[in-house]
């Protein structure tokens, strides 16, 4: 998937400024004068890939609102935002939004660069893991429930012989299930299981019901 870097600002001569340093330096780049015109573009905005830069005094009450509520429809791209003037508010309000960066005018191209690099790296992070947990949960999906009954209580850290009087099985069923989790989930020892899905398979949903 190609990464862009679009900007949202009414100044054109900021687009034009950031589009000469984002194309020199090899990124693709589009550039919005208004929100609207944006989501005009993009409404699907899980399906974006890079990262987003936008000033934060378009006009408007709060120009951080379309964050949030671009975040509650599915926006996952690092926000790098653009001001005039820097407060302790809104520095706050922005990281609490959840902005990657913040970049005071008259914009410095080597912070600009240095921020948009970081951006980038940080979104191709997330959307390595973000397909690394939907491989886990895929695999998750392919045990039987009285496997994953076994697991939720070998995840609680009980040993075969204490599965099986949990389970009212034979120790030999409860290692046949064990033996075939292993291979569905490819791995080859507790240690492994644990640190490869603890984390995905507590969130899971139906998980509280089975263990």
């Amino acid at each position: 998937m190609q990464h862009c870097v679009y900007l949202i600002d009414s100044d054109t001569a900021i687009q034009e400024m950031l589009g000469r340093i984002l194309n020199g330096a090899g990124w693709q780049y589009e550039g919005y004068d208004s929100f609207s015109q944006f989501y005009r573009h993009h409404p699907q905005l899980n399906d974006l890939s890079g990262c987003l830069l936008f000033d934060v005094h378009y006009p408007g009450d709060n120009a951080l609102l379309p964050l949030a509520a671009w975040r509650a429809r599915g926006l996952t791209l690092p926000v790098v935002i653009i001001s005039r003037h820097a407060s302790i508010r809104l520095c706050r309000q922005a990281f609490r939004g959840g902005a990657f960066d913040f970049l005071l005018k008259p914009l410095d191209p080597a912070l600009v660069l240095e921020a948009v690099a970081g951006a980038l790296a940080y979104h191709r992070q997330g959307v390595e893991q973000r397909q690394k947990h939907r491989d886990l949960r895929h695999k998750l999906a392919r045990l039987t429930p009285r496997e994953q009954q076994v697991l939720a209580q070998i995840m609680r850290g009980q040993a075969s012989k204490e599965i099986a009087r949990t389970l009212i099985l034979s120790p030999r069923t409860v290692e046949a299930h064990r033996a075939s989790i292993f291979d569905k989930l490819e791995v080859n020892s507790v240690a492994k299981l644990l640190t490869r899905y603890a984390a995905i398979y507590l969130r899971s949903p139906g998980v509280q019901d089975v263990i």
